[in-house]
């Protein structure tokens, strides 16, 4: 049973704000960029399909847009979750194929799971492994030969450039010791050159986010949004802008940033919330 001193619950409070100013579900989503399926979920209480860090990551984004108390209401929120949900000691442990809720006492509850892990490994084909080792081994080859070739192929210019300046060094100096000396021609008015300035290059903006860890996340290329979902733990998402990329991330600690090919420092902590981080071809800007 919950644990609750509240007469109202978190999603109770937020709905009768919201319905006493008198602002749609719509309007809310628009503003917080929180989906109407979640908005509605925190409203009923219904927490089950998220976890407690993004639970309470929304309701701090929801209960600020209403002009609630956060504290108040994520205190409402941890008093209305079953004392069951908020230990460790029930979680259920779960691998494909094995489900483990309990273990008998003085009995360590993970030695089941791990000798069925060990019973199924034994049971993979072997040459199914030796396949899939070789070939991540030549995607590595291939990629490496690739990499190197393209630097060669950067250095030629430079290199065929010094011989050629070389080459007619030599040929100036012959020209000056074998050709008699000529008078001097009239030195002529000076002429003023102007150089027509040249367009700088239009760098684009490329990010690729890659999830250690599940994470909500809402992405805008160049103001237009185009990713707002749960990214899973391994997956990798990317987006190429002309002027900038703008985020909102529910767990700053889980993902990893690279920006045109540059891979960025960590920007925040696990379980931390980063409601707009901007990332342009100059680096990356975080509004906490």
């Amino acid at each position: 049973m919950p644990d609750s001193k509240f007469i109202k619950s978190a999603g109770a409070m937020l709905r009768e704000t919201r319905e006493s100013k008198g602002i749609s579900l719509e309007e809310a989503s628009r503003s917080t960029h929180i989906h109407v399926g979640v908005l509605k979920k925190i409203e009923g209480d219904d927490f089950s399909s998220m976890g407690l860090v993004y639970a309470k990551g929304f309701l701090k984004i929801y209960a600020e847009f209403l002009g609630l108390d956060k504290a108040d209401i994520v205190e409402r929120f941890a008093g209305a979750v079953p004392a069951s949900q908020r230990t460790r000691s029930s979680q259920k442990v779960i691998i494909p194929g094995i489900t483990v809720s309990s273990a008998p006492a003085g009995k360590n509850p993970f030695s089941a799971v791990w000798e069925r892990v060990a019973s199924w490994i034994k049971n993979i084909d072997v040459k199914i492994v030796v396949i899939v080792v070789l070939c991540v081994v030549v995607f590595w080859g291939f990629r490496t030969l690739l990499r190197a070739m393209g630097r060669r192929n950067a250095q030629k210019p430079a290199a065929a450039q010094v011989r050629v300046s070389e080459k007619a060094l030599a040929v100036a100096q012959k020209k000056s010791v074998v050709e008699p000396k000529k008078k001097a021609a009239p030195a002529a008015p000076d002429k003023k050159t102007v150089s027509a300035p040249v367009p700088p290059v239009a760098e684009k903006v490329v990010l690729v986010v890659r999830a250690r860890a599940k994470t909500w996340l809402q992405v805008k290329v160049d103001g237009k949004v185009v990713f707002q979902s749960v990214l899973a733990r391994g997956a990798a998402e990317s987006w190429t802008a002309a002027k900038k990329i703008e985020m909102m991330i529910g767990n700053a600690g889980a993902v990893e940033l690279e920006l045109n090919g540059r891979i960025l420092e960590r920007i925040g902590r696990p379980g931390q919330t980063l409601k707009h981080v901007v990332v342009t071809r100059n680096g990356l800007t975080v509004n906490k």
